[in-house]
């Protein structure tokens, strides 16, 4: 048999590390006490007299429950980064770059700090003590980040950093966050491991670098030496990617991590996936994501599309449906002044500055029924597929 986990080291710097740790120790006392307690009733129970026999079971599937309760808990994010292969500045995939703040005379740990420290920034590079930090691909002219103390902004494209250009002396670092799903080895939605690789010669913080830096991972779990990272739901037997150096194959399943085990002594953490995603300035959608052009399903999430594309935009409800020329078709976060998200019914015209197309992950990203979203798509029996159609409702104007 086999065995691998993680570690509690959050991977992050100064206070905010500490203000985790203190929050991730309460999580564990409080689950800790409350597994004490179930373990205590179901000792006595198990000691009891012959006629509980029948009752016995019955409590033991409520412990279990009980016991799985406890473990849904939220626990701090893990924040990590992923070394893009090379050297070089940070760059888009069209060798440019992204907007970003710059910074001198500072230390890399300063660089990463002041990317760890805000929400907004998706990549950091450095070299000797020039640093600089780069503004994620859901922000726009409209709606910039205020600068960190002591940077300066250097304009740009909002595009997302996938690459480096080869500069001597420079390094860059991808922010890549893991949510921790909780104890046990990961699994999925079955009580299954998916498809993963081990090694018995790994640490916390190989393991977590390991999953980093191939983006065909979708999760690890580790526990002293014992690591195993799970390759995503868009992989399969005839496209299995190549063990990294030191590792082994494992399950042959390739479905996606949902939960835990609850093996005692490891925890699992899970690559965190934005649900929505903006399209650039063609209006082209991220890889694994498709454009939403859906009415009811723009209307529904706007305040959930909203927070997570334009953190700065005022609108409390879904901005209204409309027929308007200067804007992709179908749903649309505008940082016009700060508005929200739009439907547009209208003729696709693509790169207005402030107004992008919302994209969500596309149906075929999800590799088993449970996890396949069933407002907008339906397991075939053997895939996520897409059902949803376009339904227009024009409601709504807006002016430029």
């Amino acid at each position: 048999s086999h065995e691998h986990g993680v570690s509690e080291d959050q991977s992050q710097d100064g206070p905010k590390q500490h203000r985790d740790e203190q929050r991730l120790a309460i999580v564990e006392e409080r689950r800790h006490q409350g597994i004490s307690e179930l373990s205590r009733s179901l000792l006595t129970l198990r000691t009891g007299r012959s006629a509980q026999v029948e009752n016995r079971g019955n409590f033991t599937r409520e412990f279990r429950a009980q016991l799985r309760r406890l473990q849904q808990v939220t626990y701090p994010l893990l924040v990590t980064y992923q070394q893009l292969l090379g050297t070089g500045q940070c760059r888009d995939s069209s060798g440019v770059l992204p907007y970003l703040f710059v910074k001198n005379g500072v230390t890399q740990t300063t660089c990463k700090t002041d990317c760890s420290t805000n929400d907004w920034c998706q990549a950091f590079h450095f070299a000797g003590t020039n640093c600089a930090i780069f503004v994620g691909a859901s922000y726009s002219s409209s709606n910039i980040p205020t600068a960190p103390s002591g940077s300066s902004a250097v304009p740009g494209n909002f595009t997302i950093v996938t690459q480096t250009n080869g500069q001597t002396g420079y390094s860059c670092y991808k922010k890549v966050t893991y949510q921790r799903l909780g104890t046990g080895h990961c699994t999925d939605s079955s009580g299954v491991l998916p498809y993963f690789f081990y090694t018995n010669y790994g640490s916390q913080t190989k393991c977590e670098a390991d999953c980093s830096t191939n983006v065909w991972c979708q999760a690890f779990h580790s526990a002293g030496t014992n690591c195993a990272i799970f390759v995503g739901v868009s992989y399969s037997s005839s496209n299995t990617p190549a063990a990294p150096s030191g590792y082994s194959a494992g399950s042959s399943s390739f479905t996606a991590v949902s939960q835990t085990n609850l093996k005692t002594g490891f925890s699992c953490y899970k690559k965190q996936e934005a649900e929505y995603a903006r399209g650039d300035s063609t209006d082209s959608c991220p890889a694994g994501y498709t454009a939403l052009v859906d009415l009811t399903t723009c209307q529904a999430n706007a305040l959930t599309i909203q927070g997570v594309l334009c953190q700065t935009c005022t609108n409390s409800a879904f901005g209204g449906a409309g027929t308007w020329g200067d804007m992709a078709f179908g749903c649309v976060v505008d940082s016009t002044l700060n508005r929200g998200v739009y439907f547009n019914a209208g003729a696709s015209v693509v790169n207005h500055p402030n107004r992008r197309q919302v994209c969500q992950q596309a149906c075929s990203s999800f590799a088993d029924a449970a996890s396949c979203p069933t407002e907008r798509c339906v397991w075939s029996g053997s895939a996520c597929e897409a059902t949803t159609t376009t339904t227009l409702t024009p409601t709504a104007t807006m002016t430029s």
